[in-house]
C-alpha cells in the first residue's frame, strides 16, 4: 500500500500548459464598419477607350519592366475614360484584353 501512494506522488497530473501554449492576450481585431458603400454600376467599355488604353499601354510600358503605370495611363486618357474608371479598372480591362489575343501583349511588351 505504501508503493501506491509514492506512485501517486511521483506522477501528479499537472493541468497546467507550457508557457508556449498559453493563451496570449489580443488585440482586438479591425472590424469594418456597418455602413456599406453602394454597388458601382457595371459600365460597357466604348471602343474609344480601348484604343485609348491601347495607345496608354504602348507608350508608358517598358519592355525590360513588366510593371505598367495604371495611373500615368489613366491621366493620360482622362478626356478619353469614363470619370469613374480608376486604374484597377484599366489593369482588368488589359487583362481581359489579352486573354482575348495574346498577340497584343506580345507586339509591344
Amino acid at each position: 500500500m505504501a508503493k501506491q501512494l509514492s506512485k501517486e506522488k511521483e506522477s501528479p497530473v499537472s493541468s497546467t500548459c507550457s508557457p508556449s501554449k498559453r493563451a496570449r492576450k489580443q488585440d482586438p481585431q479591425y472590424t469594418s464598419p456597418t455602413i456599406t458603400l453602394p454597388r458601382r454600376r457595371n459600365l460597357f467599355w466604348d471602343k474609344s477607350e480601348e484604343e485609348m488604353l491601347k495607345e496608354g499601354v504602348q507608350r508608358f510600358s517598358c519592355t525590360d519592366d513588366k510593371r505598367i503605370p495604371w495611373k500615368k495611363i489613366l491621366e493620360f486618357g482622362r478626356d478619353e475614360f469614363d470619370k469613374s474608371r480608376t486604374a484597377i479598372d484599366l489593369k482588368d480591362k488589359w487583362r481581359n484584353i489579352c486573354k482575348e489575343n495574346p498577340a497584343i501583349k506580345k507586339q509591344k511588351l
